[in-house]
């Protein structure tokens, strides 16, 4: 629907400039304006094909859409009235369909949206994982400036803020992350040297389940090449403490 929008955006630019007369006036150099950032934009969903990029890039779309889907109304004389109808037909659908995909997501972030005095780190958790986190690393880490903690992905990501904390892997943003590292390879984040120590702290989710692909390769590296033992734990998260690393076996020395 983006492509067709902006393809038959650039034959009615075309159409006018070449075939309709000097007395039809109207935003003709808005319009090509609109379509040419559009068509850029595009490529912005081209480089990260995810559905949720097409909202970050619709603003071109919806006005180009509108113009053209008015001036079809008006002007039927050069307009047939079976394409116009059918036009305004799809145009409707796809309006109701947007509606309905954002409504319950809007509806649920609404009540967020209030503006409040919190700051990024003075803000209250958002899962109850988050605050049981925070009581753990208060508990357990209180003094130290990064951890090895590894919650479901957006979690992770509030929880090192509201801690202030850094992660001792380069994992700021999981989902981000993942993406980033995907045409480099998991193995830089699972073999990154994080200088943890004996009697460091590991925090987890008891949801594994709900870590990501680099998260569970990184924790997976983590836990087989060295030895932990179980401190604490809460309804959501475990502690765990390390003891030493796992001597090398035979295959792996020599290795880098």
């Amino acid at each position: 629907l983006y492509v067709a929008v902006y393809f038959l955006s650039l034959i009615l630019l075309l159409y006018k400039a070449l075939c309709a007369s000097s007395d039809d006036a109207g935003p003709y150099p808005f319009i090509a304006g609109l379509t040419g950032l559009g068509i850029v934009q595009f490529t912005y969903y081209l480089g990260r094909s995810h559905p949720n990029n097409l909202y970050h890039i619709c603003i071109p779309l919806i006005c180009l859409a509108t113009y053209w889907l008015v001036y079809m109304q008006r002007d039927t004389r050069r307009m047939p009235p079976a394409f116009a109808r059918s036009a305004t037909y799809c145009f409707s659908a796809a309006t109701c369909l947007l509606l309905i995909s954002v409504g319950s997501g809007f509806a649920t972030r609404w009540p967020d949206s209030a503006p409040t005095m919190d700051s990024p780190w003075s803000a209250s958790p958002s899962h109850a994982e988050i605050s049981e986190a925070m009581s753990l690393i208060t508990h357990y880490a209180a003094t130290e400036e990064r951890i090895a903690l590894f919650l479901d992905p957006d979690r992770t990501t509030e929880t090192l803020m509201l801690s202030r904390k850094s992660h001792l892997f380069p994992l700021s943003h999981p989902p981000q992350d993942e993406l980033l590292l995907h045409h480099l390879g998991q193995d830089r984040i699972s073999l990154y040297d994080h200088g943890m120590h004996a009697r460091d702290y590991l925090f987890f989710t008891r949801e594994i389940s709900s870590l990501n692909d680099i998260q569970l390769a990184t924790l997976s590296k983590l836990t087989a090449n060295s030895i932990f033992h179980y401190v604490d734990s809460t309804k959501h998260v475990y502690v765990a403490r390390l003891i030493t690393p796992q001597p090398a076996t035979s295959s792996q020395k020599g290795q880098p």
